[in-house]
């Protein structure tokens, strides 16, 4: 079996909750999940179907607890959590320059350089690095998780065999070349890098990627899907007063990389057709911005929540959209359950693992060219793709879908078999065979003779 060390920015739990733990006291990651993005689920689906399996009890998992110092504890699961602090000064600096690498990576913006926020985000891949080394004798192999980290392979250097997962767009050729040559040599560090679609693996090795490339498409664990009864739909469209009309979801962080904005602007002639029609929009900050959830800094999700909101009046709309803020888990999927079709807007998305989840609850979708799910779509079968930041085509998807119901039905029918490619069982079976090969094809520079050697 293989002892696995897994990385990534956002923690496991809510730092405020681990806080607040009593000593002692061990919690379970299926009973208080992270529901901020789609590493965390992707991660812990990885190890509830592997551990045990092919992956060794007690596997380890570090994370980013901000300028907090936060105590290692291991799960009800056995998995064993450890925590990157941060002093504050640094991690504002920190999450400035993975801002610039963000906005870039999305066609937001430019990648201005600054020295000073470099050097933060220097320092966190640092200690995350250090964290990683003092594990080196218990572990087989390193699983590092998206750009945050992206400094940490040539950092781990000859320790151990380390893989990256990139969960982000990822289009060298489009970026500045500065970016583009920086990230190239970064990923060269790793022993081998996972992407999400197809698209993007070719995109690496027109850039000059020299390494092991492999794709596999985000996944869920489908076993762990909730059951959602009927009078928790019930109160989930009473709190949000939805009515007996079509329901639009929008599920996602407030960023303007998401672009809910043009879902404001598409609802607008829906509206006007189904006059009792409710367009929902989900979500709040990411990890590293959200009051509720992440570091306590400034963000950008509050002024892009007001600028929605805002949006919405100047549309005349506001008496028909419900901005939700942040969900659980259990009204989140109430929500899919409570929707009549689910809306992707965003002009990039590495994927959208959100549309997976509405296809599991037989829900039919629309997502936009540049998100990665894309590649799964198949318009007009299960779903629809709208050309990328264009409110027409939006419009004309959702209304195509609300005109004709069993239609949109079947679609939902369709999409709940193609979920079945993003299922964590189906992921999990081409993981194993990349972990052996990475770790088989490793070469080990110190003493440890327990460490598998090349064939």
């Amino acid at each position: 079996m293989i002892r696995l060390c897994i990385s990534t920015q956002t923690p496991p739990f809510r730092p405020e909750e681990i806080l607040h733990l009593p000593a002692g006291k061990k919690v379970s990651l299926a009973e208080h999940p992270q529901s901020v993005g789609g590493v965390v689920p992707m991660m812990f689906s990885l190890l509830q179907s592997s551990v045990g399996r092919w992956v060794h009890p007690s596997p380890l998992w570090i994370s980013f607890g901000g300028s907090r110092k936060l105590p290692d504890l291991t799960t009800e699961e056995g998995i064993r959590l450890s925590f990157v602090d941060l002093p504050e000064a640094a991690t504002n600096g920190y999450l400035k320059f993975k801002r610039s690498m963000w906005n870039a990576f999305h066609g937001m913006g430019s990648f201005p350089f600054d020295p000073k926020s470099y050097t933060a985000f220097l320092e966190y891949s640092n200690r995350t690095a250090r964290k990683l080394l003092e594990h080196v004798d218990e572990t087989d192999a390193y699983y590092i998780n998206d750009y945050q980290q992206i400094q940490i392979g040539a950092m781990i250097g000859p320790a151990a065999p380390a893989l990256l997962r990139w969960h982000i767009p990822f289009n060298l050729e489009a970026m500045p070349v500065p970016l583009r040559q920086y990230m190239l040599k970064c990923v060269e560090g790793f022993d081998g890098v996972v992407l999400s679609t197809r698209w993007e693996m070719e995109s690496l090795i027109r850039a000059g990627y020299r390494g092991r490339a492999y794709q596999i498409y985000p996944y869920l664990n489908e076993k762990t899907l909730p059951k959602v009864s009927a009078s928790a739909t019930a109160a989930f469209r009473e709190r949000w007063r939805l009515g007996t009309g079509p329901v639009i979801l929008v599920v996602g962080r407030m960023d303007p990389q998401k672009r809910q904005d043009i879902a404001l602007r598409a609802f607008v002639p829906v509206r006007r057709r189904y006059p009792h029609a409710v367009l929902v929009l989900v979500g709040n900050g990411s990890f590293t911005s959200s009051q509720e959830e992440g570091l306590r800094t400034a963000s950008t999700s509050g002024s892009w929540r007001a600028e929605l909101g805002r949006l919405a009046r100047s549309l005349r709309i506001s008496e028909s959209v419900r901005f939700t803020g942040y969900l659980s888990d259990a009204e989140i999927h109430a929500a899919y359950e409570s929707c009549d079709a689910l809306l992707l807007t965003s002009t990039q998305e590495g994927f959208g693992l959100v549309g997976i989840e509405a296809w599991m609850h037989h829900k039919p979708i629309i997502v936009s060219s540049g998100a990665g799910i894309s590649e799964l779509v198949i318009d007009g079968v299960n779903g629809f793709v709208a050309e990328s930041g264009s409110v027409e085509a939006t419009t004309s998807s959702l209304l195509h879908l609300l005109k004709d119901r069993s239609g949109a039905d079947r679609m939902g029918e369709f999409g709940h078999n193609s979920a079945r490619q993003c299922y964590v069982a189906f992921a999990t079976k081409r993981l194993r065979r990349i972990f052996n090969e990475v770790i088989e094809e490793y070469v080990p520079t110190g003493p440890r003779t327990s460490r598998p050697r090349r064939r």
